[in-house]
């Protein structure tokens, strides 16, 4: 007869498919294979999105094995709810910073993170509760965002480890007492440490969340009364843990390069969870050539935004700006558009061969913030792509488009790295807001002191986050997980 201590471990990871919460599994899910090779068993579970992008990727298959989960992700739900109109989608999605828009995020959030009906959620945790059956893992690594998993995971007994691509804030936020009423909350972009007279309007947004989800929010209301009545006890996992199904959380925070937090010992910072990537030189040498003839900016706006006409033109004229006063830099831009629309033409010495629009590329961002010569990232502020600048030691302009996106403008102002690209014209881009940014961070001139300044500062805390390039998140990630594996199979 096989004992439980015998038989090699089963891992069950359950993800959302968007890009921005899958990709943190998949890198956590090579370093076990590395470490551990054929002696440990690892399932994933998601929506079928996961399974067609898992499809074109070789080597998936000697990994994991794929479970299908039924029910619907959280991209294609609200985009079943505007009837796959993407500017309608983009347009509630998209919300600007401050009072009001935080107000508006607040109002939002069911709606955005449980797209499904309470029907598809319940019957999305009875799949899940079949797969957990079907595999018997020996441990569970599940998103934070899925909460009808969470939900399956607590009925069924088993142990979990929360699994995030975000930070130690989300994580911790209810271990900050009073101190939660100091921290920018969601969608504002107050700055950190919070100017006094913005702590009234900080104080208020952190109360109403709280009282506009578990109060007034009808379809929080009606979700939690079909869990209940399906036998899923408590308020949706995803506003509290449960600290006895769910052991630890793992996240990508470093203390150090983070906000000041009371960061609980189940709480594991890691630091950037990063996918490896091929070098750029290995995957695309003749864009590693472009990028190595002069000092380049760097723009991708996350997987899934995409930009209007108008906000592309803006974007186009403030690069031009920078182009005009800084001959010796080029760009990069991948651009994802919103609608079909042209942009004017690109010409004169001003541009010329310095500025490149394209809508693909081959290698990954992180492989052109490894290359070397980029000296400064402008994104969406998405914790991926946060995080992989940090890694990378690269300075930031960050354009947020939606909610936790306008939480990486404090740190970036806070740790002193980066600038916030659209302050008034947020969610969108202008150009003289963009070109001001830019300019903070890059300099007017090579020798300008406090751009010089902020790079060596990003190169810093690319250091401290990595431990002057040691040591990988996914590895201290990975290490974790099989610490509490052992643990929990010496226990059985």
């Amino acid at each position: 007869m096989t004992t439980t201590r015998s038989r090699k471990p089963t891992l069950l990871f359950i993800t959302s498919p968007e890009a921005g919460q899958a990709n943190c599994n998949f890198a956590v899910i090579s370093s076990l294979k590395a470490k551990h090779g054929d002696g440990v068993d690892i399932h994933l579970a998601s929506y079928i999105n996961l399974e067609k992008r898992i499809a074109n990727q070789s080597g998936s298959e000697d990994e994991f094995t794929f479970h299908r989960i039924k029910g619907i992700s959280l991209t294609d739900g609200i985009m079943r709810r505007f009837s796959n109109d993407e500017s309608k989608m983009f347009g509630y999605a998209r919300t600007s910073s401050g009072l009001y828009g935080s107000i508006l995020s607040a109002i939002r959030t069911t709606s955005i993170v449980q797209p499904d009906t309470p029907e598809e959620y319940v019957e999305t945790a009875r799949d899940v509760e079949r797969i957990i059956q079907d595999v018997n893992p020996d441990y569970i690594l599940v998103d934070p965002l899925l909460s009808s998993a969470r939900d399956a995971i607590r009925k069924s007994g088993k142990k979990a480890i929360l699994l995030t691509p975000n930070t130690a804030k989300e994580a911790a936020l209810s271990e900050q007492g009073l101190g939660v009423f100091a921290i920018p909350a969601v969608c504002t972009a107050y700055k950190y440490p919070i100017p006094w007279y913005l702590l009234p309007a900080n104080t208020f947004i952190t109360l109403f969340f709280a009282i506009w989800l578990f109060l007034i929010d009808r379809k929080h209301k009606k979700l939690n009364k079909a869990r209940n009545q399906a036998g899923y006890k408590g308020v949706l996992p995803l506003f509290v843990r449960d600290s006895i199904s769910e052991t630890s959380v793992i996240c990508m925070s470093t203390v150090g390069a983070e906000l000041p937090l009371i960061i609980p010992d189940w709480v594991k910072c890691c630091g950037p969870i990063i996918q490896k990537s091929e070098r750029l030189q290995e995957v695309d040498p003749k864009l590693y050539e472009w990028c190595n003839i002069r000092p380049t900016v760097l723009v991708s706006l996350g997987t899934n935004l995409k930009y209007s006409k108008k906000d592309a033109n803006e974007m186009l004229r403030s690069l031009r700006v920078l182009l005009g006063i800084r001959k010796d830099i080029q760009v990069l831009w991948k651009l994802k558009k919103l609608g079909e629309y042209d942009l004017p033409e690109i010409a004169g010495d001003a541009e010329g061969d310095r500025l490149r629009i394209v809508d693909w590329l081959e290698a990954d961002p992180f492989s052109i913030l490894q290359s070397g010569n980029v000296v400064c990232f402008v994104s969406h502020g998405g914790s991926n792509s946060y995080h992989e600048a940090l890694y990378a030691g690269v300075p930031q302009v960050i354009l947020p488009a939606w909610a936790d996106c306008y939480d990486f403008t404090a740190r970036l102002r806070y740790l002193g790295i980066g600038a916030w690209g659209n302050p008034k014209a947020c969610s969108g881009c202008s150009e003289h807001e963009l070109t001001k940014a830019l300019l903070r961070v890059i300099g007017r001139t090579p020798e300008d002191v406090a751009a010089k300044t902020m790079r060596e500062r990003a190169r810093e805390l690319g250091r401290l986050v990595t431990d002057n390039y040691t040591r990988e998140g996914r590895d201290v990630a990975a290490d974790h997980i099989w610490e509490e594996i052992e643990r929990a199979r010496s226990e059985t």
